[in-house]
């Protein structure tokens, strides 16, 4: 990515290893040392912690029997029942999960939504061509993906269980305890636990080059990719945002974080635009690079169009939106990314151009329009809700792993 350096005091306290533990992903340590101060060792000591709270839960719940905690706990969320039948751990995790902390401001996450909801269907396409492309250059991010067929074998499928997550979370309210977003949050939060659990019994996964699957770091990298990196996308291809609305957007997705079981001394350099486009440029610079994996996955996501192509006409679109998602792919990252996954079609970065010039257009009017913003609010979040249910094909997403590479497959029965 294309980004100015940002001054930011790093966090004062834990790197929580040495400088001789970290797994060998951690790449251009002395540089990013150098440049970032503390704040590399640090973040990259989150590269071994997993998420203890859900962790200690799915233990408890498999112990159960093959199943039948899992299945316990999913509905108790779904229908907001007692937890009493439930094994401790699992309760402390419901109980935690249900009190919002403090410093939660309502009215901000509604604010967050709505601004979100401006975005329709656009936010999909930053989504694929920005938020996961980018994050697909890390070789060894992407081996939990890539170990459980997530997106190279379900890309698909597990592409419009991600717009569902995203619909959920941007309703107004839809993270507080009991409604959709908070539900849905919590059963991936509970499944990457299951996913985290399996690939560490798996004597194929590389702890000392990967670090523990699905681990702090790259759960806050998630949190950068759904706010952060949709923001600034969002603006490159026209779209305007009040300070106000992209504190707001970033507040909504610290929540989600928070409720994913991010640890809140990640989530305070989250909380600020600028901090966190920092942190994501320090990502950028100590990240592996790109492997066969990467490809496989950014290759799977693009052909997304033509899977979803039902009518003689979508079959007649598919190229056409595959070639302008290959343009924002190069308008979004930088080149080196969209040349190391294989991304052609560069040219295409001229469409990206002509179409921004509309959505700037339309940006004008809101803005002078009385009443606009909830109006555009209204219609967008109505267009992307209606986009992921004709992708979901009415098959809601139950977000369970099929497998998991050289696992125990009874852990994600």
């Amino acid at each position: 990515m294309n980004r100015t350096r940002l001054e930011v005091d790093p966090m004062p306290d834990m790197p929580p290893r040495s400088r001789e533990s970290f797994p060998s992903r951690y790449r251009n340590r002395w540089y990013a040392r150098q440049r970032y101060g503390a704040l590399a060792d640090w973040y990259a000591g989150y590269y071994w912690q997993g998420d203890p709270l859900a962790d200690d839960a799915v233990q408890a719940l498999q112990a159960m029997g093959r199943g039948r905690g899992l299945r316990m706990f999913r509905e108790t969320v779904e229908r907001g029942g007692d937890p009493a039948g439930l094994p401790g751990a699992a309760r402390r995790l419901l109980d935690v999960s249900r009190t919002l902390p403090d410093w939660v401001d309502r009215d901000k996450m509604r604010l967050g939504a709505r601004t979100y909801q401006r975005l329709g269907v656009s936010s999909s396409l930053i989504l694929s061509s920005f938020s996961l492309m980018n994050g697909y250059r890390s070789s060894a991010g992407v081996k939990p993906l890539v170990w459980t067929g997530q997106l190279d074998r379900m890309a698909p499928r597990r592409l419009a269980e991600t717009g569902r997550f995203v619909v959920e979370t941007i309703q107004e309210d839809g993270l507080l305890p009991g409604h959709a977003g908070w539900k849905i949050t919590l059963h991936v939060r509970l499944m990457h636990a299951v996913v985290r659990q399996a690939l560490r019994r798996s004597p194929e996964w590389r702890a000392a080059d990967w670090g523990m699957p699905i681990n702090q770091a790259d759960m806050a990298g998630t949190v950068i990719e759904f706010s952060s990196l949709m923001l600034r996308g969002a603006r490159q291809i026209g779209f305007q945002f009040t300070r106000e609305e992209a504190d707001a957007v970033m507040h909504l997705w610290c929540v989600s974080g928070w409720l994913s079981g991010v640890d809140p001394a990640l989530l305070e350099h989250l909380s600020d635009e600028r901090r966190a486009w920092h942190i994501a440029e320090m990502i950028d610079q100590i990240q592996p690079p790109a492997d066969d994996d990467s490809v496989a996955l950014a290759q799977a996501l693009r052909g997304i169009f033509g899977a979803f192509a039902l009518s003689p006409f979508d079959r007649w679109m598919a190229p056409l939106l595959q070639r302008y998602h290959d343009g924002l792919v190069w308008t979004f990252n930088a080149p080196e990314v969209a040349s190391a996954l294989e991304i052609p079609n560069r040219r295409w970065t001229t469409a990206v151009r002509g179409v921004s010039r509309v959505i700037r257009s339309t940006e004008r009017l809101r803005r002078n329009l009385p009443g606009a913003n909830r109006l555009w609010a209204a219609a967008g979040n109505r267009m992307l809700r209606d986009h992921i249910e004709l992708l979901l094909e009415a098959r809601e997403p139950d977000f369970v792993p099929r497998r998991v590479k050289g696992g125990d497959q009874r852990a994600v029965a």
